[in-house]
């Protein structure tokens, strides 16, 4: 049976609207940073990573934060969050993205190796967005894209990363050098500190 205009209207649009958000995403994040957003525009203003390695998984929990720095204009924005998907890294199994502290759930859309979201910002107002993944890897190594927040044309005002590997790992080597290292019962754990930071790599840890 043909499809009403209607219907044809909206197919249209469910096919449409995840390839071009990938597009937006390509064109965003390319390999040259943007000039400087101006002041009323969205900024992503810092971040705080959990990052826990098992053998064979590594989970993530991730505190976003975003500034909305008008005082008139609120702002609705569509973000796209990337994954370290490869040969030796899955997709993740286990996504939830929430805003911080209320928990409220934020719907989001699969796209190749990221996820899509919607966020809002009242005028004058900062919003925390969390994103929790689980992945299962077949290698000696984890990573965390970073490098695309030059996407967003300024630094962050703070970031902190703490990574947690088993007492067992070997030799293990991190892209940044940690602020802190710390040998707890069963665990190594690792302190990453930066402030006005704009990274032009990737978190990677690696080990035997």
């Amino acid at each position: 049976m043909a499809l009403r205009k209607g219907r044809w209207i909206y197919f249209l649009l469910l096919v449409s609207i995840p390839a071009l958000a990938g597009l937006i995403y390509l064109k965003a994040c390319g390999r040259k940073p943007k000039k400087a957003l101006p002041k009323s525009e969205l900024q992503f203003s810092a971040e705080k990573v959990e990052m826990r390695i098992t053998g064979r998984e590594v989970g993530l929990k991730g505190y976003y934060y975003f500034r909305n720095n008008s005082s008139q204009k609120s702002i609705h924005k569509l973000l796209f969050y990337p994954f370290p998907v490869d040969s030796g890294h899955n997709f993740p199994y286990i996504i939830n993205v929430y805003y911080f502290p209320s928990g409220k759930k934020i719907t989001y859309g699969s796209k190749e190796k990221l996820i899509y979201f919607p966020i809002d910002l009242p005028p004058r107002s900062t919003t925390a967005v969390v994103v929790e993944y689980r992945q299962c890897i077949q290698t000696n190594s984890g990573r965390y894209i970073l490098h695309t927040t030059e996407c967003w044309g300024r630094p962050l005002e703070r970031a902190e990363f703490l990574i947690w590997v088993p007492k067992g790992f070997q030799d293990v080597q991190l892209s940044y050098s940690p602020t802190k290292v710390e040998t707890l019962r069963s665990q190594v754990k690792f302190t990453i500190k930066r402030r006005n930071f704009l990274p032009h790599k990737d978190l990677e840890i690696e080990w035997k």
